[in-house]
């Protein structure tokens, strides 16, 4: 961006008069803090995706300003990115990693606590996307919810003060037991209401397998696999 328009992306986009609330930019992993003052002063959204970055090294963690931009009170929300970038699409996982990454990057044990990573993946998460129906269970609000099994090893013992970080902490996307969207039951006790699972997972499979076969080269497991 520098060699071709003379400025980095964010003070390009903002001369251009784009730079607005109505983006949501992902991974951020170079920005300066004019970038951020920017990104305040046009009230723009910010989506940290941290398996992405853990696994592809983007270094968004250890060179980022994801907490400067909560502290400048920058709407940031939390993502998975795409199971070929993270292998991953847990947002339990995610959560933990929001709330674990930081702290070690900069040596702050209580840098993004739980609580706030939790809000960054609902209300500050609808407020992004200008959907501010959900996010929150309120009334008049669309019936968006997860129902959380909080019996299972992993949340025991389990107190009311801790029902955030335990969820943050330790919960699994496994703990799901119900969701709801809307108000419509798409997954019940553990199952899918809506997709035959194992079919999509067959036809996931064969699709991997179709592009496996036009590689011009073999893959091997970098480990013996038995």
């Amino acid at each position: 961006m520098k060699k071709r328009w003379g400025k980095p992306t964010i003070e390009w986009m903002d001369s251009l008069g784009v730079l607005t609330d109505r983006w949501l930019l992902t991974h951020m992993a170079a920005v300066t803090n004019r970038d951020v003052a920017l990104i305040k002063k046009r009230g723009t959204n910010v989506c940290h995706n941290p398996g992405a970055t853990l696994h592809g090294a983007y270094a968004a963690i250890s060179g980022g300003k994801f907490p400067e931009m909560l502290d400048r009170g920058i709407t940031v929300v939390i993502g998975c990115d795409s199971t070929a970038a993270n292998n991953s699409l847990d947002m339990f996982r995610a959560l933990y990693q929001v709330a674990t990454s930081h702290k070690e990057a900069r040596v702050i044990p209580d840098l993004i606590p739980p609580e706030k990573a939790l809000e960054m993946a609902t209300v500050d998460a609808a407020k992004a996307l200008h959907w501010e129906e959900i996010g929150s269970l309120e009334k008049g609000k669309k019936a968006d919810v997860i129902v959380v099994d909080c019996s299972k090893t992993n949340w025991t013992p389990n107190y009311e003060f801790a029902l955030v970080p335990n969820l943050v902490y330790s919960g699994d996307g496994r703990d799901v037991e119900t969701v709801l969207i809307d108000g419509k039951v798409v997954y019940k006790d553990r199952k899918f209401t809506t997709v035959d699972e194992a079919e999509v997972n067959r036809q996931a499979q064969r699709a991997g397998d179709r592009i496996m076969k036009r590689l011009p080269y073999r893959l091997k497991s970098r480990w013996p696999v038995v």
